[in-house]
């Protein structure tokens, strides 16, 4: 009989094994590769396709073990309700900064002034402990032990923000800040690239309203853009990094991330170790 293959979303990448979902069953089981770091290639919300050799049934835990055969970037899986927007009237930054900055905002002023939004934010701490101290908050929480060199910690308290909603874009960031900082750039991509995706489930290619960096709960899916665009540039798609920039400036004039410094440094030819080093 010859080895089957199937689809599975891949929920939490450990050290000898994987949590995955079998999308035919709904179950969620344990993947075994047969070689070391199989998992390198891969990031928690990417669909994988396994050619099963082998399964078994341990403690009431189902194993598989076998080859990946392909994997891509599906939102289907993952069962994603779209984030909510709160509309907040005109935005007008002269109203809101004074026309001494009016030069600062010519590109938008020249547009005409559009409506702002704020985008719905998830977590677990969000949803569920309001009213708890931010120091509290998962996420940065996973940031301090990470910085501090519990990667492992630090990685199982962001995917269990996934686990608790994939639409958690700060999980899907913070994911991909530690794999800038071991210069995984092409996992780093793929954890942008779903974090945008989420976000563009709600913020349409039909679009025409600001989503201003002064809007608190916009920050997350602005930095999924800017990071996004940063692991473009890393891998050397420049023209889609600057396209991704430009999106990201447009949707937030106020530009508290700093956008239009990748703009102007990838239109003069940097590259972004070059552009690293200025900034």
């Amino acid at each position: 009989m010859s080895p089957s293959c199937k689809d599975y979303l891949l929920i939490h990448i450990k050290s000898k094994h994987a949590n995955i979902k079998d999308l035919e069953t709904g179950r969620e089981l344990l993947f075994r590769p047969k070689r070391q770091h199989y998992f390198m290639d891969y990031v928690e919300g990417e669909t994988l396709g396994i050619t099963v050799e082998k399964e078994w049934e341990y403690k009431k835990n189902k194993y598989i073990t076998g080859e990946i055969t392909g994997s891509r970037i599906d939102l289907g899986p993952m069962e994603i309700k779209p984030l909510g927007l709160t509309e907040h009237g005109i935005w007008d930054p002269i109203k809101i900064y004074g026309e001494d900055l009016k030069d600062e905002f010519e590109e938008y002023l020249e547009g005409g002034l559009r409506m702002s939004y704020e985008m719905e934010q998830r977590s677990s701490y969000k949803l569920e402990k309001p009213e708890d101290d931010p120091f509290d908050d998962p996420i940065c929480m996973a940031m301090d032990l990470f910085n501090s060199g519990d990667i492992e910690k630090a990685s199982a308290m962001l995917v269990n923000e996934l686990r608790y909603d994939w639409a958690c874009l700060d999980a899907h960031n913070h994911l991909a800040i530690m794999d800038d900082r071991s210069k995984s750039y092409p996992e780093m991509k793929k954890r942008y690239e779903i974090a945008v995706e989420i976000g563009n489930l709600t913020i349409t290619d039909d679009f025409k309203g600001v989503l201003p960096w002064g809007a608190i709960d916009n920050r997350p899916f602005l930095r999924s853009l800017h990071g996004y665009g940063l692991a473009l540039w890393h891998i050397g798609e420049k023209n889609d990094a600057l396209k991704t920039f430009k999106r990201c400036y447009s949707l937030a004039p106020d530009d508290g991330i700093g956008v239009r410094f990748c703009i102007n440094s990838l239109q003069d030819g940097l590259t972004i170790e070059e552009f690293s080093r200025n900034n």
